[in-house]
């Protein structure tokens, strides 16, 4: 039997960079391994069209697939694509996407060719396992929360949203109410974007209000956020947030922050026309929708690209 291909994920480190490449390298079956780069000045000034920056681990033998999920990554795919091997860029190259064999991208992006793929929503690393685990796992710790809740996942400030103080009251006073009218409890996931300042105000703001604030110490809680939660709210901030919520099968809202972009107002406005999405104006409903999860057909699509060019099957 021929052994399976070799895989490399190339990414910054950054949780949404390497959750979209581990995700399609966990729906193929294949074990990878992962180059976390950074490279100094003037390569990170340069990509993706500058050389790559040297690497000591960069070096033979060279992975049969190979998987970029930054601009800081191009480089270096680059440099494998000239090499032969059959690579992947995950998301906008912002270099001719006829460079690598197969690109992926959002479909707020825009971008089109002959070898471009595209979906609504990224991939990520969630299965219903994994899911049911997770809710396994943290049973105990959401055991005194009212059994109706409400998985509450926030990011933070970036470059196109501002996530302040005056957003943090407002969404307290929104769950406090929600609390009172629906009888509900919270689980809370902030990440590092969020600030400790903002993490500190929410968590006075829900004392006593039936609510779980992660506080970064232990297991990320997050999955067992999905698994437990009756609806979900999720910061506009992040697409791979919404999109990973939407996964669920669970009513997804969206939390409005300020700021915004014409690319993000094109995703939010998809997310919403698939009916997984809407606004939160500070109510609850229950709707159906089919779950949203693009992992495997991206997987197939590179699945079946990697054959016709090389004539070997995965899996």
């Amino acid at each position: 039997m021929a052994s399976p291909p070799t895989v490399w994920l190339i990414h910054d480190g950054a949780i949404g960079n390497a959750v979209q490449s581990e995700g399609l390298a966990a729906a193929l079956g294949l074990k990878a391994r992962t180059h976390i780069v950074a490279p100094p000045v003037p390569y990170r000034w340069l990509a993706p069209w500058g050389p790559p920056a040297p690497m000591p681990e960069f070096t033979p033998p060279w992975p049969d697939i190979a998987l970029a999920s930054c601009r800081q990554a191009v480089p270096y795919l680059r440099r494998l694509a000239k090499l032969g091997v059959f690579t992947v860029c995950l998301k906008t190259p912002r270099i001719d996407p006829a460079t690598f064999d197969l690109v992926w991208v959002p479909a707020h992006d825009r971008l089109t060719g002959a070898n471009v793929i595209s979906t609504a929503v990224s991939p990520h690393t969630l299965t219903a396992e994994k899911l049911a685990s997770a809710a396994a796992d943290f049973a105990g710790d959401f055991a005194t929360l009212p059994p109706r809740r409400l998985g509450v996942v926030i990011g933070g400030s970036n470059g196109v949203f501002t996530l302040g103080a005056a957003q943090i009251d407002r969404l307290a006073a929104d769950l406090a109410a929600l609390a009172q009218t629906e009888d509900i409890g919270f689980i809370v996931t902030p990440s590092r974007r969020t600030g400790s300042a903002n993490i500190t105000h929410l968590r006075a703001a829900l004392k006593g209000l039936g609510a779980y604030v992660w506080d970064f110490k232990g297991a990320n809680p997050y999955h067992a956020l999905l698994a437990h939660a009756d609806w979900l709210l999720v910061s506009c901030d992040s697409a791979n947030m919404v999109g990973e919520a939407a996964f669920t099968g669970k009513p997804v809202y969206m939390l409005r922050l300020p700021g915004g972009s014409a690319k993000f107002s094109r995703f939010h406005d998809r997310m919403i026309a698939t009916g997984a999405v809407r606004w939160f104006e500070g109510e609850l409903e229950t709707w159906p929708y089919e779950p949203l999860d693009a992992t495997g057909e991206i997987a197939e699509a590179i699945r079946a690209a990697f054959e016709t060019r090389t004539g070997r099957k995965i899996g």
